[in-house]
């Protein structure tokens, strides 16, 4: 299943909702998913991987926990916008 953007404008609340659908969907029906979105919030709750691209250019690939782990300043940007 792919999903681009499942959550754009969406409430907080309907945005976690539409995560817990996506992992439901994903266990029920044994399915791999691709999920396209911006909201990192969202990528880190529901991804198994996590792959960054920026200008065709690979910039993290690994588990939530890797790509948060990532020291290039263009994906640290991008994961911790308007939190720091």
């Amino acid at each position: 299943m792919i999903y681009d953007e499942p959550t754009t404008g969406q409430d907080p609340i309907m945005m976690r909702k539409v995560d817990e659908m996506i992992v439901e969907a994903a266990s029920l029906f044994n399915m791999t998913s691709i999920v396209i979105s911006h909201d990192m919030g969202s990528a880190f709750k529901i991804a198994d991987q996590i792959v960054m691209i920026y200008q065709g250019e690979l910039l993290a690939c690994g588990s939530p926990e890797e790509v948060k782990a990532c020291q290039d300043p263009r994906v640290q940007r991008f994961i911790y916008a308007g939190a720091k």
